[in-house]
């Protein structure tokens, strides 16, 4: 508070989670999840500042700043050492990755690439309030910068898919005896 007409207040706030989720109950590296880790982390700061313009009259500013981020890091995935027998175009990620492996029947094996969800919000605004009578008078104004960045990379490795098709006792007619990994393999 600076004198009795003016007020000066702030107010910060913050949360943060954590989330391990697995698609597919696999061990790593094949683990197939979006969301291993995923950090949640939201900041929240204000500032208020009251004027009192005589026994009628009021103005309100407030400044905030609004952040929410996602990332989605990922603790597996890259092949580290391992090369695999193959170099395609497929593979776009600085460090390399295991491709995504779909088995009909089987559960997805790796994990897809890294993704972030970055949200930043700006405002400003300011009303001014003033009772004439048993009126209330208001008017005021408002600024809003939202800065929403989204960035994945999604399966950016290469994605395979496998069905029985290839390993069915007669490829030319669909009769359900074949094996999705037995076509994989």
């Amino acid at each position: 508070s600076f004198s009795q007409t003016q007020r000066l207040s702030f107010s910060n706030s913050a949360n943060w989670g954590s989330e391990r989720r697995s698609e597919n109950s696999l061990p790593p590296p094949a683990l197939r999840s979006d969301n291993w880790p995923t950090h949640r982390n939201h900041y929240l700061a204000t500032g208020d500042h009251n004027l009192t313009i005589g026994p009628r009259t009021i103005v309100n500013t407030r400044v905030s700043f609004d952040r929410f981020d996602e990332p989605h890091p990922k603790e597996f995935g890259a092949l580290g050492p391992v090369t695999l027998p193959f170099n395609t175009p497929f593979q776009l990620t600085d460090e390399p990755w295991f491709p995504n492996i779909n088995m009909n029947g089987y559960a997805n094996m790796f994990a897809q690439g890294f993704r972030q969800t970055l949200n930043d919000i700006w405002s400003a605004q300011s009303t001014v309030s003033r009772t004439m009578g048993s009126h209330l008078m208001k008017a005021g104004g408002q600024w809003r910068l939202y800065r929403m960045i989204r960035k994945n990379v999604g399966n950016q490795n290469g994605s395979y898919s496998f069905n029985s098709g290839f390993t069915q006792r007669n490829a030319l007619n669909g009769d359900g005896t074949g094996n999705a990994f037995a076509s994989f393999l």
